[in-house]
């Protein structure tokens, strides 16, 4: 797995639709990639309400349609603890890249 954008990395902001059908702007901390070819992003909510924590991170699915991205909240456990510890694996390394078992580290 890879962290995709190297260290030339800008944050991309984007704003999502809720549940409750109101606009929320998030900016994209991070993507991974992993074998089976699946695209995850790690974002935060940009703070703009108390209605998200300022701490806050949230992991999308991603996926590429005639339109452009789709971003599907990820509810399974397991996949957001995968994604949120190879972006930790990722922030503790110099070259942005995440190390594909943490033994490698």
């Amino acid at each position: 797995m890879e962290y995709q954008a190297g260290n030339d990395f800008e944050p991309e902001f984007i704003t999502l639709t809720n549940d409750a059908g109101e606009q929320v702007d998030f900016v994209e901390l991070a993507g991974v990639e992993f074998a089976d070819d699946s695209v995850y992003v790690v974002m935060q909510p940009v703070p703009t309400s108390d209605m998200y924590a300022e701490d806050e991170v949230y992991v999308f699915r991603v996926e590429e349609n005639d339109e452009g991205a789709a971003y599907y909240a990820e509810e399974d456990s397991e996949i957001i603890d995968a994604v949120l510890a190879a972006y930790d694996r990722m922030l503790h390394t110099e070259e942005g890249q995440i190390p594909s078992d943490p033994a490698d580290e």
